[in-house]
């Protein structure tokens, strides 16, 4: 193959890039941008299928759009992939300077607007980034993506509405794009419409079945609308894709706590710990099961107190939650100073508006203060 000529090499490295082949590209674009290096597609189509290939390699990907850059700095197309290819190195100011040479060169490339507006939400920088998507989409109105990428901006500033709408303009562009479905499913979750972000991740499942993060998304929700098998089932899915998850684990055994099956939830919220020792909901989660379950044969005050103790620590002692559960555990091991001392400090720590939460405190207050521990209905609900 070495002594192929240039133009062969050239012609079977694209062909082997529009066939999405992209690890053989590069082994024959290399050869070729070795016998020419000075030629603008050689590197242009290499840096290409750096990107492309499996896992990307970005630093080779700059180092040759640099070069096609440099032979041919007006070209808009190549900016733009050099400020990308620069973005997923993580060089955003970099990136944003060559979206700004592709935007000099060709005003209206919506491509630029929007990789542009990409690279000033990874800054934070959201009105920059607003107003980059929307010159995207007056420039190219069918443009699914920038509507999409305008979406997760009102997403992060949690104006839901405007970040739904967005969605489904991105939706009916590219009707079978799983992660749109998903980000709109996360939109009504924020407007506490479960339902409809069911609905959302189920169709998001149905498009990618093998991305579990829709299936952790909707196990959420299942567990939020009392749905516990489904929830479970849900959550069962992603724990298989990723064992390492503490979270999923604590919220699993959430579940089981809801359905009564407290060995299961207390192996998992362990689970949880081991492999995150600092999950401090997970600590809480297990103390709150040791000090309160409603199974006597399940209550144990001092290993609630230790859990509960290690959950404040990690947050501080300044974590309402966690404090309560000490409190609820000091009352279980019969220390009732100790419970009514924590119980006091839970008491200031709730926000002035949550007044459920503070009569539940108060009344646990009052249990303690009688000498009283705390036991939970065999009915309640959870707690995140």
């Amino acid at each position: 193959m070495a002594c192929q000529p240039v133009a062969t090499l050239d012609s079977l490295g694209n062909a082997l890039v529009q066939a999405r082949e992209f690890n053989e590209a590069v082994l024959l674009l290399r050869q070729a941008q070795r016998l020419n290096p000075q030629d603008f597609w050689i590197n242009h189509n290499l840096a290409l299928a750096f990107t492309s290939s499996k896992p990307a390699q970005y630093d080779e990907a700059v180092r040759y759009y640099m070069a096609a850059v440099t032979l041919r700095p007006d070209s808009p197309g190549a900016n733009v992939r050099l400020g990308s290819a620069l973005q997923n190195n993580g060089r955003i100011d970099e990136a944003i300077v060559y979206y700004d040479e592709a935007i000099h060169f060709d005003r209206e490339s919506a491509l630029a607007y929007n990789n542009r507006g990409n690279a000033w939400y990874a800054k934070q920088e959201y009105d920059k980034a607003i107003a980059d998507c929307d010159q995207a989409i007056r420039f190219d109105p069918e443009y699914a993506a920038a509507y999409n990428n305008r979406g997760l901006i009102w997403y992060d500033k949690q104006e839901y509405d405007k970040a739904i709408a967005d969605y489904d303009q991105a939706i009916a562009r590219d009707p079978k794009d799983a992660g749109t479905f998903n980000y709109r499913g996360l939109c009504w979750d924020g407007k506490r419409d479960y339902d409809k972000a069911i609905a959302d991740y189920s169709e998001a499942i149905r498009l990618d079945p093998k991305d579990a993060v829709y299936r952790y998304n909707r196990g959420l929700d299942y567990r939020l609308r009392g749905e516990y098998d489904k929830a479970i089932a849900d959550l069962d899915a992603y724990i298989r894709s990723d064992p390492k998850d503490a979270g999923t684990f604590n919220y699993r055994g959430l579940c089981w706590k809801a359905k009564q099956e407290y060995d299961k939830a207390i192996a998992d919220y362990s689970e949880a710990i081991r492999l995150d020792p600092k999950d401090a909901a997970a600590y809480n989660n297990r103390a709150w099961l040791w000090a309160t379950c409603p199974d006597e044969k399940y209550r144990d005050g001092k290993k609630a107190v230790e859990s509960a103790t290690r959950a404040c620590e990690l947050t501080d002692w300044k974590d309402a939650d966690c404090l309560g559960t000490l409190a609820a555990a000091w009352a279980e091991a019969g220390d009732f100073d100790a419970a009514v001392k924590r119980q006091e400090k839970a008491l200031g720590l709730p926000a002035k508006d949550d007044e459920p939460k503070r009569k539940d405190f108060e009344a646990r207050l009052t249990l303690y203060r009688a000498k009283k521990p705390y036991r939970e209905a065999r009915s309640a609900g959870t707690s995140d």
